[in-house]
């Protein structure tokens, strides 16, 4: 809310008011890929390289996906700590 501060959280769908303050969007899920390439050729990430207990090495390719909780006390940590999807 643009005077007082408070943040607030919406999770369920439908309109809401928000008093001229700013929005920021979450996903639910996201997907992250490393060391892989798409169906155009494009570099979706690194690879991890690995040495293993013989000595030998290797890279490992994969994805992680991650689901946000939406209770609020953990939305206000996401948002104070992140500010949005686009952080690293």
């Amino acid at each position: 809310m643009p005077f007082t501060g408070t943040m607030k959280y919406w999770t369920t769908p439908g309109f809401q008011w928000q008093w001229f303050g700013k929005t920021t969007h979450y996903y639910k899920t996201q997907q992250l890929w490393f060391g892989s390439e798409d169906d155009n050729k494009q570099q979706l990430g690194n690879p991890i390289p690995v040495i293993f207990n013989d000595a030998s090495d290797g890279m490992i390719y994969g994805s992680l996906r991650v689901k946000l909780p939406t209770d609020q006390k953990y939305l206000a940590r996401i948002q104070t700590d992140y500010n949005g999807m686009d952080r690293d």
